[in-house]
C-alpha cells in the first residue's frame, strides 16, 4: 500500500499473480477485510500494516473496482468454505483505512505510534486472539 501525498490516500496494488492474497474462511463472499499489506511511504518500505477495506458494494453485491476474487478451488477437507484469492488494481484507500494502533501518517510522513512497533508477530497474535474469542462464545 503507497501512500500517496497527492490525494492523502493509499494506493493498494498487487504486483503479480504470485503475490496474491489467500483468504480462508468466506473470502469469496466477504464485504469487508483486514488486508495486510506492505506500508510504503516516499518509496521506502515499513513493513506489513493491517488496512480495513470495503470489498463488495452492500452485502451481497458486487465487487468494488479494481479488486478481482477467485475461488480457490477444491480443497482436501471443507470444501464448503468459500475461500479466495485476491488481487487489488490500484485501489484508493482512504487514509482512515490504516488501522493506526502502531502507525499513522503525519504530514506525508510515516509515524510510529507508542512505543512498541508495528510487527507481523502483533498482527498474528490479534488476529489469533480474536479466532479464540470467536471459538469460546460458538
Amino acid at each position: 500500500a503507497e501512500w500517496s501525498p497527492d490525494t492523502q490516500e493509499f494506493v493498494l496494488h498487487t504486483p503479480s499473480d504470485r503475490a496474491a492474497k489467500n483468504w480462508i474462511s468466506q473470502g469469496f463472499v466477504a464485504e469487508l477485510g483486514v488486508v495486510i499489506a506492505d506500508l510504503r511511504v516516499k518509496g521506502k518500505s515499513h513493513g506489513p500494516h493491517p488496512f480495513l477495506m470495503k470489498l463488495r458494494d452492500g452485502p451481497g453485491g458486487a465487487l468494488l473496482s479494481g479488486i478481482r476474487v477467485e475461488d480457490m478451488g477444491t480443497k482436501t477437507v471443507a470444501n464448503d468454505l468459500d475461500n479466495a484469492r485476491v488481487w487489488f488494481d490500484g485501489v484508493r484507500l482512504p487514509k482512515s483505512s490504516l488501522l493506526n494502533k502502531y502507525a499513522d501518517i503525519v504530514d506525508d510522513a510515516y509515524v510510529q505510534v507508542g512505543r512498541e512497533r508495528m510487527r507481523i508477530e502483533v498482527i498474528g497474535q490479534r488476529l489469533l486472539t480474536g479466532r479464540m474469542a470467536i471459538a469460546e462464545a460458538a
